[in-house]
C-alpha cells in the first residue's frame, strides 16, 4: 500500500525467452502479480519508494504514543496502590 514502483519497458529488442507479453508502456508494479508481469513481459520494476520504512517509522510512533499516553499512566496508577491492594489472601 505505501510501495511506490513502475515498470520500465525494455529499450532493445524483446528477447526471445519471454514467459509472458511484452511489456510495452509503464505501469505500477507495486503488488506481486504486477510484478511477476513485469519482469515475464521483459521490464524492470523500478522501486521508487520502498513501503517497509514507512510503516516501521509509523509503527514506532503509534508504540510510543502508546507508551506515554496509556501505558506508562496506567503503571503509574497501579504502582501506587497500597502494598495491601497487591495481596491475593485477605
Amino acid at each position: 500500500m505505501f510501495t511506490a514502483a513502475t515498470c520500465i519497458p525494455p529499450t532493445n529488442s524483446p528477447k526471445a525467452d519471454l514467459k509472458g507479453p511484452l511489456v510495452t508502456q509503464p505501469f505500477s508494479c507495486a503488488l506481486e502479480p504486477e510484478k511477476h508481469r513485469c519482469v515475464d513481459g521483459g521490464g524492470v520494476c523500478n522501486v521508487t519508494t520502498d513501503g517497509y520504512y514507512i510503516v516501521n517509522i509509523l509503527c514506532i510512533v503509534i508504540g510510543v504514543v502508546t507508551f506515554w499516553g496509556y501505558i506508562k499512566p496506567a503503571v503509574m496508577r497501579i504502582q501506587a496502590l497500597p502494598m495491601r491492594a497487591w495481596r491475593i489472601a485477605p
